[in-house]
């Protein structure tokens, strides 16, 4: 193979090392499997609670009856507190409910004791589908019963203390389920109102909804794929071929590289060793010189041209037409002597792909 296809061969070479690398690494760059996560479902749990009055006809309220109270429920003017609670569980897809529920309402005498008395007793749940009611009740509480009951306490007790807690609280136990994801209802929620013999409040810290979503999230794994001039291939056998064709390629490179070194460092020419022994006579030329209108000698040998520079006491010209090959000229007037050195290997030098000289008639003696 010529010089200049072993060159473009070497670089075709090094463009497919830098190519299959770029592969290879973006190949390995990419995960081999990648989870998708898709909301498969979304559940939501909503609770409201909404209150009422059942008040006698006075001054304040002279009609009576079902008021919408402001901020403040009176006692002594108040029969019943109405409660209304609505719990609900909807879904974008169809779910299932099964559980119990109950309704209490808990009376609190400051740190002292706590009653509760059932609003609603013990009823399973059994739904399904995008919306289902759990609870949709109004519940009525008699404030005259919850008087009487606390100053019976008292009585007995010889206490009396200066406030109480009224709690309507719904239990709701068991889960909504839908395919295998099962998810436990809010067990406990409820509304606080602060009693005192002349007054009802809300608490502080009650709220009046209560709402909670939880999305069901399903995960699919999914294969990736080494995408290639808009085509798809396995990712373990892109990651494979550009692996090997990069590692390929780089011992080629490698091994050249290092052949050239060893030639280079092991080849001890002719050429060299005149080089360094006479570098102090010889001009080096980049261009051959013009041979037109002279005399062109050619001697034998680079000694006897280098006697012939003693004698006319001029300079050796060399010029290197190969990496194999040098001319030397000495010029005299219109006389031009010239002899050609060939590369030549030393005898206990191993061959490393070189062509050997030493047969050669024309190489320097």
């Amino acid at each position: 193979m010529s010089e200049n296809k072993k060159r473009i061969a070497y670089i075709l070479l090094i463009f497919v090392f830098i190519i299959s690398t770029g592969f290879a690494l973006q190949a390995f760059q990419q995960p081999l499997q990648i989870e998708e996560r898709v909301e498969e479902n979304n559940i939501s749990f909503k609770t409201t609670f909404e209150y009422k009055a059942s008040v006698q006809p006075c001054t304040l309220y002279p009609q009576g009856g079902i008021v919408v109270p402001d901020e403040a429920i009176f006692s002594n003017i108040t029969d019943k507190l109405l409660v209304k609670v609505n719990s609900t569980v909807e879904a974008d897809k169809p779910v299932k409910v099964d559980g119990t529920k109950k309704v209490l309402l808990t009376l609190t005498a400051d740190r002292y004791w706590e009653r509760s008395f059932i609003l609603e007793q013990d009823t399973p749940i059994n739904l399904e589908g995008t919306i289902n009611s759990i609870i949709n009740k109004e519940y009525s509480i008699n404030l005259v019963d919850i008087r009487n009951y606390i100053e019976q306490v008292a009585g007995e007790l010889k206490l009396q203390p200066s406030s109480y807690l009224l709690r309507i609280r719904p239990i709701l136990e068991g889960q909504v389920i839908y395919g295998e994801e099962k998810i436990q209802l809010d067990r406990e929620l409820e509304l606080t109102f602060d009693y005192t013999d002349s007054v009802i409040r809300l608490n502080k810290d009650a709220q009046l909804e209560f709402f909670k979503e939880t999305p069901i999230i399903m995960s699919d794994i999914i294969e990736q794929s080494f995408i290639l001039f808009g085509k798809e291939y396995p990712l373990v056998a892109a990651r494979y071929t550009f692996s090997v064709i990069s590692l390929g390629s780089l011992i080629f490179i490698l091994v050249n590289l290092v052949k050239k070194i060893r030639i280079k460092r092991l080849m001890v020419t002719n050429i060299t060793k005149i080089d360094k022994k006479y570098k102090g006579r010889i001009i080096n030329l980049e261009r051959e010189l013009d041979v037109k209108d002279k005399i062109c000698i050619t001697i034998d040998s680079f000694k006897s041209l280098l006697k012939i520079a003693d004698e006319r006491e001029q300079p050796v010209f060399r010029k290197l037409a190969s990496q194999d090959l040098a001319h030397y000229y000495v010029v005299d007037g219109d006389y031009i002597y010239k002899t050609e050195v060939r590369a030549k290997r030393e005898k206990n030098i191993p061959k490393v792909g070189i062509k050997s000289w030493g047969s050669d008639p024309n190489h320097a003696k």
